[in-house]
């Protein structure tokens, strides 16, 4: 069974099931998704014969019931620089929808993030994460953070793992859901972004499409079902 029919599986039994129980309150007719992030989010880094290269555009162009995603993630682009974009994307919610806010960073700026040391530094991009879902939750998003996939460069490794591992435990708290690329055993380990380069990753930063549409692709599904009342 192909993962475009799956994930319209999925959201009709979350419909159903929120409608039979009738502990949620009233069911949203649409559910708006918006994508922010860096070029991970933008592209697959391999040449396709489809322009649907990433997760999000795989998630867009599948068969979702009352389902739209709109991916405002920008090559090049920082936590700083999504901070920045973030009234800008509040222009996107759909009043009555259920809108869900995602982003994935990290690749362009957490090696170099300011801090003494790597604890230090860890700490302040989880303040700086938390500060943005803050201001979207406010807004009237439910936020969903990506957890940061592997890098080639120590520092950058050893801040991932302290900060996905914050933001798992902050579901509930500060973010309301996680969409957990870093916990997968073939992309998320400190050496995915090295193995298989033809395969997973081109050049250890950019997943090729063909590893957007079997792991990552899924996995935000799955979060993003998970999120819907």
């Amino acid at each position: 069974m192909r993962w475009p029919v799956i994930v319209a599986m999925l959201l009709s039994a979350m419909w159903v099931s929120a409608a039979a129980s009738g502990s949620h309150g009233k069911v949203p007719t649409t559910i708006n998704v918006l994508a922010e992030g860096d070029s991970i989010t933008v592209f697959g880094n391999v040449i396709a014969t489809t322009t649907i290269t990433s997760y999000a555009q795989f998630f867009a162009a599948s068969p979702t019931a009352n389902t739209t995603l709109t991916d405002k993630a920008l090559t090049g682009s920082t936590l700083q620089s999504v901070t920045a974009r973030g009234p800008a994307d509040d222009f996107s919610i759909v009043p009555g929808a259920l809108n869900i806010y995602t982003t994935l960073t990290g690749a362009n700026d957490l090696d170099t993030y300011p801090g003494g040391t790597d604890a230090i530094a860890a700490a302040n991009y989880e303040s700086a994460i938390f500060a943005l879902a803050a201001a979207r939750r406010a807004a009237g998003w439910k936020v969903c953070i990506v957890t940061i996939l592997s890098v080639n460069d120590t520092a950058g490794n050893i801040r991932r793992n302290l900060i996905n591992s914050v933001l798992r435990s902050a579901v509930g708290k500060q973010i309301d859901c996680v969409v957990d690329f870093a916990a997968d055993p073939t992309m998320g380990t400190d050496s995915s972004c090295n193995n298989n380069p033809s395969d997973w990753f081109a050049d250890c930063v950019h997943p090729t499409t063909i590893a957007h549409q079997t792991y990552l692709f899924p996995i935000y599904t799955t979060a993003i079902t998970g999120a819907i009342p």
